[in-house]
């Protein structure tokens, strides 16, 4: 597995001494965009003649936020895992009932929220196929959200972070900003188009 190459990497950098080393996201976005930059040049020199940045840029936005997403919610991770492995879990929904009375919950729940808006506004601008229906958006979510929970289930289990806590609340809230933003961008377009519509009759 890819975390394990990692951890073996990392154990024959160390050769026996000094400190576990730690990937963490400003470290991977230094290497990240890189990525990103030689894409962009490569879209550019295959495009030059059919080149639109206003093609580009959505696309361009919504990998990169997705990329943010991951490394926001996987991130740090220790190599090799220097942690006791552990299993910090919470499957309850009592959290939901008491967000309102407790602010750390309401924050909680509003970051999750908040968190996942922006991928499917930025997927819908791009024209991804996925965003166009609710059904496939709510999916899109609920996948990614199932995704990243498990990755950080193997994480705390593994001993690599113990900053991770695999939470049901985080899947449901990250589906709900999911819904939030499709609701949004679907709202502004349709209003938008009827505005375009209203100003071609009156001329």
């Amino acid at each position: 597995m890819f975390l394990e190459y990692l951890e073996d990497c990392a154990l024959k950098s160390l050769e026996g001494k000094g400190i576990a080393y730690m990937i963490d996201t400003p470290f991977a976005m230094r290497y990240i965009m890189w990525v990103f930059v030689a894409h962009f040049l490569i879209y550019l020199i295959v495009k030059r003649k059919n080149f639109s940045i206003k093609v580009y840029l959505p696309y361009f936005l919504f990998a990169l936020y997705f990329v943010l997403l991951c490394s926001f919610t996987i991130l740090p991770i220790e190599f090799p895992g220097i942690y006791e492995p552990t299993i910090n879990t919470n499957f309850s929904l009592e959290p939901l009932l008491y967000a309102f009375t407790d602010r750390t919950n309401l924050i909680n729940i509003a970051g999750n929220i908040i968190l996942f808006v922006p991928i499917t506004i930025l997927g819908t601008i791009a024209g991804i196929k996925i965003f166009d229906k609710l059904y496939t958006t709510l999916l899109f979510s609920l996948f990614v959200s199932l995704i990243l929970e498990g990755i950080q289930y193997f994480e705390l289990t593994h001993g690599y972070t113990l900053s991770a806590v695999v939470d049901i609340i985080d899947v449901l809230t990250n589906v709900l900003g999911g819904l939030l933003g499709w609701l949004l961008i679907k709202f502004y377009q349709k209003n938008h188009n009827s505005l375009l519509k209203s100003e071609k009759r009156k001329i």
